[in-house]
């Protein structure tokens, strides 16, 4: 029999079993190996990207408060951020931990806080301003965020002033009641506030001449409403009045998350 008959002959016998496994194979074969060339495209094309985040509970404490703070790893980029080491860095001789100040990070392409339970706590044993960095070496890269933490002598801050806002305010944040604790150096205000809906968390900003602007950290520091107000005093009392704008953390900015709302803060001198 001339080949070309035999061979078509023998297509007509196994082509029904052969291409319909054929075919499985390939889409096998595909599924294993497309993810993995999808990923060698992505990390010859793009760098691992992430961002660090610093959540104090308190931006501005006396001597002797404890502060209560959280690092966030936000991945910012299409790879997932690889393994690495996350490390804790302050004056050793102004702050004080029990706590260990380094931590293995597993790596992933979702947001993680650290610790993953309670905050990590910071005593406070001298005045000033100091800074605390959080530092992530991956396997990739190498990322930094920076806060700082003022800490004033242990004495009775008082009542809010024209002169001086440190002290505790009644606010107002759109349909939210509740108060703010603020302690005023130089232009910087920084404190902490706590809502009636259990909302709570830390601000820092300016108060320079009659503007008020300071941004309230929302359940983590991706989410925030800023600020944006004036206020006037009469003696008695201090008035803040503004809106305060809902914002997110979208790539390398802050967009907003809604609309505004009223800012009112009221702090009566005594």
């Amino acid at each position: 029999m001339p080949r070309p008959r035999l061979i078509r002959r023998l297509y007509r016998l196994y082509s029904p079993k052969l291409v319909p496994f054929a075919l499985a194979l390939g889409g096998l074969l595909g599924s294993v190996f497309t993810p993995l060339v999808q990923q060698a495209i992505l990390r010859h094309s793009f760098k691992e990207k992430a961002r660090l985040f610093l959540d104090l509970d308190k931006h501005a404490v006396r001597v002797g408060e404890d502060i209560g703070l959280k690092i966030w790893v936000v991945p910012a980029g299409p790879l997932p951020v690889t393994t690495g080491i996350l490390q804790l860095q302050f004056d050793k001789q102004a702050l004080g931990t029990h706590e260990a100040t380094t931590f293995a990070y597993a790596g992933t392409d979702k947001t993680v806080g650290y610790p993953e339970s309670s905050l990590f706590k910071l005593s406070t044993r001298s005045p000033g301003t100091f800074p605390i960095v959080a530092v992530l070496q991956t396997s990739r890269n190498r990322y930094e965020a920076t806060s700082e933490i003022t800490v004033l002598p242990p004495t009775s801050p008082g009542g809010p002033s024209e002169k001086n806002f440190s002290g505790t305010w009644e606010i107002s944040l759109g349909a939210l009641n509740g108060t703010m604790s603020l302690v005023e150096d130089g232009t910087t205000v920084a404190g902490s506030y706590r809502l009636n809906n259990n909302t709570q968390g830390s601000f820092r900003g300016i108060r320079d001449g009659f503007a008020f602007r300071v941004d309230f950290l929302r359940i983590r520091p991706t989410q925030k409403w800023a600020i944006d107000a004036t206020w006037k005093g009469s003696g008695e009392y201090v008035e803040i009045n503004g809106k305060a704008r809902p914002m997110r953390l979208e790539g390398e900015e802050f967009i907003a998350d809604g609309p505004e709302v009223p800012f009112l803060a009221v702090g009566h001198s005594y």
